[in-house]
């Protein structure tokens, strides 16, 4: 199905409203200008705030910003300098509101590919698509502005990172072409769509229909009815039926994002992913060179502090954030980004409920620091644990937890950064039974989380192979905490029924369970996908390797990694 979507500012009530009255006119989407209110560039924290917020209060969607470049899009090099900062900041806006497509006029792409226009273009493109597919985002050109086989020969020439927002109406208005056929043309670029109608009075070509958008902006080209009029939907010339039976023959399952007029598309799909923690002697740069030999799209990053590890896969470091420069920040992104996989997160799972005082400080302020380095690189995602006090009540433990997380959670919604919280319960082993080391195991938990922390920005980083550990039903609350689902693991775990049987399930779980690479173990992920995909979730999935049996060198340690990733990818 296709679910409808507006634009918010044609509302003509500021944001905030617009919004508001998206959700009042049926919509259940948003596409938002990164201008005004949302200037990329003088956009506060709380401003940030306010639009999650309202969006989620209205239950819409932002499935896009539009990251207007105005004039001459990136025709003129002298000027991208400017225009590429301003996307990059807009690509970042995005996140901060949970959006992955930042929508653009490039300007028009020129027959010839030898001249200066396009070589300006094609530069600009190729280092703004690789910013964005660093941060797990994409620059959709919006179609109108030359025919679709050379803009999708064009999207191909920039590697990574730009893909399609299409428009039916500047088709049959401007550029005549057959905005069905152009569908299948150019099919697997497009992430968003625009719904807009209208019908060419004079055709003069892209050239000066665009030129004279270029040189007076969008009031001039609205002035422009000598060469097109624009109409309600269903009153031009696009053919609706035929149009929205391409989308959907072409793998656009989850149109979303508003046109101009009322309807339109997004078609991202998860992000097959990799933890680092299983590769501990890896330099970050022999992360992200294996992982993008291997083919994932991001990386989750392990950034414990350096020292002692305390168990098995904690102590990892693969950026140390204490006393890491702006100049070492900006290599690590571009460093990742010039090998096409993201960094879907910082990691850091330690105790910040833990009942020894120091260990519990140290942990909380280290989670302060990757808040901070986090919004500073762009990233604006912290995977970690609650933490847990064994010797105390769920109860009692709650209490705490308001007290040394809503600080924190504070912080983090002045940052724009996310906080998953991963559901592991934390008492596999004889010192962590019998209570356990992280308080958000269950249901029942998050819920409370969820009620004494009123927040967007604290969610869950949800692996089904916790549940599946405590006999808990793994795919159903996929449904009742889709809006919290902020980054995914796929492990397995094999529990053996014989050493149930010798020992209790109230035995600490090291006695009858091993995890397992995914497919191996009990875990039915052809189902988990299912519900991920049924919520639409698009974010990061990372395999999390833990399955002793491919630990005995690094040669098993990578073919472990790369069956699960074959594995995987029949879901992914």
């Amino acid at each position: 199905m296709f679910k409808i979507g507006t634009l918010a500012d044609w509302f003509h009530v500021g944001l905030l409203d617009g919004i508001r009255a998206s959700r009042d006119c049926g919509a259940g989407g948003v596409q938002i200008y990164a201008w005004n209110e949302l200037n990329p560039f003088q956009v506060t924290a709380g401003q940030i705030r306010a639009v999650r917020e309202t969006a989620a209060e209205c239950k819409q969607e932002v499935t896009a910003l539009c990251g207007e470049l105005g004039g001459h899009g990136f025709e003129i090099a002298a000027d991208n300098e400017k225009k590429i900062e301003y996307l990059k900041r807009t690509v970042d806006l995005a996140q901060a509101l949970d959006c992955r497509i930042v929508t653009t006029h490039i300007g028009r792409i020129p027959k010839e590919k030898d001249g200066e226009r396009y070589r300006a273009m094609l530069e600009a493109c190729r280092e703004i698509g690789a910013y964005a597919a660093q941060k797990g985002a994409v620059i959709a050109v919006e179609t109108g502005a030359e025919p679709i086989p050379r803009l999708v020969e064009f999207i191909s020439a920039c590697e990574a990172g730009v893909a399609v927002n299409y428009d039916p109406g500047n088709l049959v208005m401007v550029t005549k072409d057959d905005e069905v056929a152009g569908v299948y043309a150019a099919g697997p670029h497009i992430v968003h769509t625009h719904a807009k109608d209208g019908r060419c009075n004079y055709f003069a070509g892209t050239e000066v229909v665009y030129g004279i958008f270029a040189e007076g902006g969008i009031e001039a080209l609205n002035t422009v009815s000598t060469y097109f009029t624009e109409t309600p939907l269903g009153q031009g010339e696009v053919r609706w039926d035929a149009y929205l039976k391409a989308l959907q023959e072409n793998g656009l399952r989850r149109p979303v994002a508003p046109g101009k007029r009322g309807q339109g598309g997004e078609c991202i799909m998860m992000k097959l992913g990799l933890v680092s923690a299983i590769l501990p002697d890896f330099t970050f740069e022999e992360v992200i060179d294996y992982a993008a030999g291997v083919g994932f799209s991001c990386v989750e990053v392990c950034c414990w502090p350096k020292g002692k590890a305390l168990r098995r896969y904690a102590g990892v470091t693969h950026i140390d954030i204490n006393g890491l420069t702006e100049e070492k920040q900006k290599y690590y992104l571009d460093y990742a980004a010039q090998k096409g996989v993201a960094i879907s997160s910082l990691a850091y799972y330690p105790n910040p409920l833990d009942g020894d005082e120091e260990a519990a400080r140290v942990a909380v302020e280290h989670i302060m620091k990757l808040i901070d380095v986090s919004a500073a690189m762009g990233i604006h995602m912290v995977t970690t644990f609650i933490g847990k006090d064994k010797t105390k009540s769920v109860e009692e433990n709650l209490e705490k937890y308001v007290k040394v997380w809503t600080p924190i959670v504070r912080h983090a919604e002045e940052k724009g950064v996310k906080i998953g919280i991963e559901n592991c319960p934390m008492y596999y082993t004889q010192d962590e039974w019998p209570g356990g080391n992280n308080l958000a195991s269950t249901p029942y938990i998050w819920r409370k989380m969820f009620e004494r922390i009123d927040t967007a920005n604290l969610g869950l980083n949800y692996d089904p192979s916790h549940p599946y550990l405590i006999g808990a039903d793994y795919v159903k609350p996929v449904y009742e905490f889709k809006d919290r689902i902020f980054h995914v693991h796929f492990k397995d775990i094999q529990i053996y029924q014989d050493k149930v049987d010798e020992y209790g399930m109230f035995s600490h779980p090291a006695l009858w369970h091993s995890p397992k690479l995914p497919g191996l173990g009990g875990v039915d992920f052809a189902a988990f996908c299912s519900a991920l995909n049924d919520i639409r979730y698009t974010g990061p999935a990372c395999i999390e390797v833990e399955d002793k049996a491919y630990e005995s060198c690094v040669e098993d340690v990578k073919a472990g990694i790369e069956q699960s990733y074959r594995y995987m990818r029949q879901f992914v």
